[in-house]
């Protein structure tokens, strides 16, 4: 009996076009996977003929979409870009990497073995390793939220850092007020941005601080409860939304009135600014937006026409009573 490339692929337990990529050696797949179907084809004693060899060069009608974390920023992201790419006949295939590297890279190992034609990448941290997998592909790939386009490829963004710089300076007496600033993990790409943001805005004064917690609503309440064990800020920049929620409700346990005692500030402009007690100052994207422009620029490219290297979006100031600002009204990022 003749052995197929479905029975290595069985053996293996991997896809069959994985069995492929591996015999063509033209396509990135992780050394495990490798080795597993090399173990196998010794084992059967596979001789690969040409039709297996030209499932590697099948494109399909999917694209892959690989999130850190679905909350409702990326829910919001993911809903217009699959909207999008339905409209064009296209499929969206998920994966949530939760910033883990490995994580990450075992999905894009995937998503490529089921031959996706795009692939749309939010990578806070971005690795070396994740880079070096997407740049042996032939397929389009769009970066999105935030990453340096000196990478070379696609991308669509918000400039997180003038975001920042734009909320900050717009903080009255911001000079000479204590001002601390609550950010998540600062090897995030998109934290490191607006950290940097916030430095500009503050170049001209030492008297701030910079603490940094896991960017989740309980960290943002653990870190605050922590901070204000020692010392009050008089205005605490919270570098997303969920933190200032929780720094508002460490702040209500600590009898601290906000505003009057202390000012607080919230970023990214989420749904939950706006109900939260009292509603937060905020700067607001549209994941929308970005979800939109995403998928058209993903679709543009696997369909062989021309797309801006880098397009980057606007965003908005929201004052509301948690932080009195300086100016108002809306802020545009576009090139």
């Amino acid at each position: 009996m003749s052995i197929k490339i479905g029975d290595v692929a069985r053996l293996a337990k991997v896809s069959v076009p994985t069995v492929s990529r591996v015999l063509n050696k033209n396509k990135y797949v992780s050394p495990e996977l490798e080795s597993r179907v090399l173990d196998a084809v010794k084992k059967l004693n596979y001789i690969p003929n040409d039709n297996a060899r030209g499932l590697a060069a099948i494109k399909t009608k999917a694209v892959g979409l690989i999130v850190p974390f679905l909350n409702e920023s990326s829910s919001s992201f993911i809903n217009s870009c699959s909207t999008i790419l339905e409209e064009s006949g296209y499929d969206l295939m998920i994966g949530k990497s939760g910033r883990n590297v490995g994580t990450e890279i075992e999905l894009l190992d995937i998503q490529l073995s089921m031959l996706v034609s795009g692939i749309i990448l939010i990578s806070p941290i971005c690795s070396r390793k994740t880079i070096s997998i997407l740049k042996k592909q032939d397929i389009p790939v769009v970066f999105a939220y935030d990453k340096a386009p000196v990478l070379g490829f696609h991308t669509r963004i918000f400039d997180n850092k003038k975001a920042a710089f734009t909320l900050v300076s717009a903080i009255p007496d911001i000079g000479i007020r204590r001002v601390l600033i609550l950010s998540g993990p600062a090897d995030d790409y998109i934290n490191y941005s607006r950290i940097g943001g916030c430095r500009q805005a503050l170049a001209k004064t030492h008297n701030f601080k910079l603490w940094e917690c896991d960017g989740t609503l309980e960290g943002g309440y653990k870190k605050t409860v922590e901070i204000l064990k020692k010392e009050k800020p008089d205005v605490l920049v919270c570098l997303n939304d969920f933190m200032a929620i929780g720094a508002l409700r460490a702040a209500h346990e600590f009898d601290i009135a906000v505003p009057g005692q202390m000012e607080v500030t919230g970023f990214e402009g989420t749904i939950y600014s706006g109900i939260s007690s009292p509603p937060l100052t905020t700067v607001r994207f549209s994941d929308h937006l970005l979800g939109e422009e995403s998928a058209q620029t993903i679709i543009s490219l696997m369909e062989g026409q021309e797309a801006a290297k880098v397009k980057v979006l606007g965003f908005e100031l929201i004052p509301e009573e948690s932080c009195r600002l300086l100016k108002q009204g809306g802020e545009s990022g576009n090139n």
